[in-house]
């Protein structure tokens, strides 16, 4: 073969060899099963195209914060903190599944009889890349793509990192990206997603510049204006994504929740408010509407906030109902997402206790469903009853059994209002 094909041939033997004697002798590992500190060449950069690497988020992060985490990394490590420095080389060793080390500047140069031979030079010494992966073949492929990035990023061609805001990649790409042509055509940069790393968007502002001395005083914007205008395109268009997806997990029982939340609060204060009225002043009587003469919530009970752990043992109540009844999953399910959204609605119900809201969302929840003939309400309540008082039997003549059944049913009218 050709002598380069021959020397990867015996690099990947030498390679192998270091690899079994780490085996012999038990060398420390990380949790990704790669060893500690062991690296294999990939190749070097040049300390201005490894520092485009570092900047991969165009200047966004803090410098300050960024030195202090690299003088405390370099008083500990040998080598550069790249997870912190940079949002590529993270992204690039979750996708590759491999890992990158670079040796830290303060670690760089050469001791020899505790006198320093040669030192660091910042603008000068190359920035050496090495690599840990499972196949060892596959080096030089992963070295090839960190090269092409740096070549990129020498280019002007901006990388914008989604991060958490990736769960939008699905949106932007629908209709055929039409939202990337959109933005061709408004900037004139050509917006596609990172193959690379898979959580980034390549935007490439182009070699030409645009003349808008037609509508602003002959300015010219360069092919860097053009990519900085896509990437705040980007982040109004992410913020609308952001918003739609919110109304969307909102928007329950053919209203938008989020919208009826501040009317809600308001009629539910001014219940509070008639109530104490009518505590303070007996000549002012005021009853809800789903509440009897005979069964008038205390004062307590009525100022009482639904606290989170209260909550959340409703929700492992709900679980146990919908095993006891021998339910669809999806049922259980569905009623704990009606009792969250009721409740960040209407955080204090006035009048509910919480058994009452389970059992209201839990039947409402078994009418929704269609695969099975749903439950009628005496027969929840007949397993629901062990589950809220245990050791007690249920008895559905008993006029206590009644009552219960009316609450439901007047706290499931109370929900389906909202």
């Amino acid at each position: 073969g050709s002598l380069a094909s021959d020397i990867n041939i015996a690099k990947e033997h030498l390679w192998n060899v270091l690899l079994r004697a780490c085996d012999e002798c038990q060398a420390p590992k990380k949790p990704s099963g790669f060893y500690k500190d062991l690296g294999f060449l990939g190749g070097q950069l040049s300390p201005s195209r490894f520092q485009m690497l570092l900047n991969h988020n165009n200047g966004n992060n803090n410098n300050n914060s960024m030195m202090e985490q690299q003088n405390t990394t370099r008083c500990q490590e040998a080598h550069e903190d790249l997870r912190h420095r940079s949002s590529f080389f993270p992204s690039f060793e979750s996708t590759h599944r491999c890992s990158v080390w670079v040796q830290s500047e303060t670690d760089m140069g050469r001791i020899e009889q505790n006198r320093v031979v040669s030192e660091y030079n910042p603008t000068a010494t190359p920035r050496k890349l090495y690599f840990a992966c499972a196949k060892i073949a596959d080096i030089p492929k992963l070295w090839s793509m960190v090269e092409q990035r740096a070549n990129d990023r020498a280019k002007g061609i901006r990388y914008f990192h989604l991060g958490p805001d990736r769960m939008y990649q699905q949106l932007m790409i629908k209709n055929s990206g039409k939202f990337f042509e959109y933005l061709q055509q408004v900037t004139g940069a050509v917006v596609t997603l990172d193959s690379v790393t898979g959580d980034h968007l390549r935007i490439d502002g182009g070699t030409a510049s645009v003349d808008l001395g037609t509508w602003d005083n002959d300015c010219i914007l360069t092919s860097s204006d053009l990519a900085c205008l896509a990437e705040e395109l980007i982040r109004l268009q992410i913020e609308l994504y952001r918003d739609h997806c919110i109304r969307q997990q909102s928007w329950i029982f053919g209203r938008d929740w989020s919208l009826a939340t501040a009317v809600k609060n308001h009629i539910h204060i001014n219940k509070a408010n008639t109530l104490f009225d009518a505590m303070i002043k007996p000549e002012v009587s005021w009853t809800p509407s789903h509440l009897t003469t005979n069964n008038k919530p205390s004062w307590l009970t009525l100022k009482r906030s639904m606290e989170p752990r209260n909550v959340a043992n409703g929700c492992l109540e709900v679980a146990e109902i919908v095993r006891k009844a021998k339910l669809l999953p999806d049922v259980g399910a569905h009623a704990v997402v009606i009792l969250y959204r009721f409740l960040k609605v209407c955080p204090n119900p006035l009048g509910f206790k919480l058994r009452e809201i389970v059992m209201a969302c839990l039947f409402l929840a078994n009418k929704a469903q269609k695969l099975k003939k749903w439950k009628r309400l005496e027969v929840l309540l007949e397993v629901a009853y062990p589950v809220f008082f245990p050791g007690s039997k249920f008895h559905r003549q008993e006029q206590e059994a009644t009552n219960f059944e009316q609450k439901v049913l007047a706290t499931e009218k109370e929900i389906l209002t909202f």
